[in-house]
């Protein structure tokens, strides 16, 4: 799309309809940022499901604390198009979002200095959650912590881990109700 055709876009279709919309996919956050129009996500108070896809993961974690100024939000899908080189930072904003109820969440390979913490003051509302990249046992059990009212769960696929029978024993969710492994080796 041109710039002036992505202008006129803007221009004619989403400031007289800002307050309207309810989803929104957005494949480069590049343009988010460069736009006038769409560049706070507060201007859309209506909008519950948000896709991010195949955009840079700096940029992700920079645009997620601005989606708690979305009432509606419930339902968040990250696709970055690169590695994440801290995932705490993205699953701690992510579990942070007070009225979330589905996050899916595809990575590529990541890496983080230091884990996540357990929660202990602070859960989720987060009912539905979707890991569509590899990840071990050990920050699964963590990111369960904050996930109290989980009722599905689904992985594509579980690393091995030396703590997995010792970990496993101390999962207790009460509403969870469905639980997909994607994976050749449970």
């Amino acid at each position: 799309m041109s710039k002036n055709n992505f202008e006129s876009y803007c221009k004619h279709i989403l400031m007289p309809y800002q307050d309207r919309i309810y989803s929104m996919c957005i494949t480069n956050l590049l343009i988010f940022y460069l736009s006038s129009p769409l560049h706070t996500p507060s201007q859309y108070p209506q909008l519950q499901i948000l896709i991010l896809k195949n955009t840079e993961s700096n940029r992700i974690s920079n645009f997620l604390p601005h989606l708690s100024s979305l009432p509606k939000l419930s339902s968040l899908i990250l696709m970055p198009i690169d590695c994440f080189y801290n995932v705490n930072t993205l699953y701690h904003t992510s579990f942070r979002l007070h009225i979330l109820k589905y996050l899916k969440v595809s990575l590529n390979e990541s890496y983080t200095d230091e884990p996540l913490s357990i929660a202990k003051n602070h859960y989720s509302l987060i009912e539905h959650f979707v890991v569509d990249s590899k990840w071990s046992i050990d920050p699964l059990k963590v990111s369960l912590s904050y996930l109290t009212q989980l009722r599905r769960l689904s992985y594509k696929e579980l690393l091995n881990s030396y703590f997995i029978e010792t970990c496993s024993e101390h999962l207790i969710l009460s509403n969870l109700a469905h639980l997909s492994f994607q994976d050749e080796n449970i």
